[in-house]
């Protein structure tokens, strides 16, 4: 799937997402989404008089076209500028995190998709952002946590329920909630259901087998 980095628009302010990007919320089981998703956002802040919001708005269109073409590193400057320069503009925190995250600095990506989470709570694909990011990190409870706000706050959120599935079947040994979230992935349209049915299949079986052991 393609996947959106967060862009700047709007005479009210508000950021929403745009351009697109590589990301991709893989339904192969063995191979956990590692990537950052778009997630949209209406942060309303009250930026600058034009002439300088129109130079922040051109520096994050500056930040989204290094993104794309690779250049992370730049990326990465550019948007730690902007934090620092709009310190509650979680937009600017979400594609920091985004830059981050591809330069394999977890701590740091980490701290940034918390601060815009603090910052728009509500918003379910920053949450799940989080939660692919502190899954790699080793965070398996916090991942947890992350992957059911995200799916309560939007609960047809289909690849959270498949990578909750994943985390409950392969880190964190809880097959019946595995399954339980598998079925409803499939029962949201999502990946080879034949296949899931298999791991499900699997799943029942080391539940039996657990319940017979001595």
């Amino acid at each position: 799937m393609t996947r959106r980095f967060f862009l700047a628009t709007g005479v009210l302010f508000i950021f929403i997402c745009l351009l697109s990007v590589g990301c991709m919320r893989t339904t192969g089981r063995f191979s956990v989404p590692t990537t950052p998703s778009p997630a949209v956002s209406e942060a309303r802040v009250t930026l600058p008089p034009d002439s300088k919001r129109d130079a922040a708005l051109a520096q994050f269109n500056k930040g989204i076209q290094l993104l794309e073409s690779g250049q992370t590193k730049e990326a990465r400057l550019l948007f730690e500028r902007l934090r620092d320069a709009y310190p509650n503009m979680s937009i600017f925190h979400v594609n920091l995190g985004v830059a981050y995250k591809r330069l394999g600095l977890l701590p740091e990506a980490i701290s940034s998709y918390q601060r815009a989470v603090e910052i728009d709570r509500a918003d379910a694909d920053v949450h799940y952002n989080l939660a692919i990011a502190l899954r790699e990190h080793g965070e398996f409870h916090k991942a947890e946590e992350e992957y059911k706000t995200t799916i309560g706050i939007t609960p047809d959120f289909r690849d959270a329920h498949y990578n909750l599935a994943v985390l409950y079947d392969l880190y964190l040994n809880r097959p019946e909630e595995a399954i339980r979230y598998y079925r409803r992935f499939m029962e949201l349209g999502g990946g080879d259901s034949k296949e899931i049915q298999i791991w499900i299949s699997a799943l029942q079986k080391r539940m039996d087998e657990s319940g017979r052991s001595p």
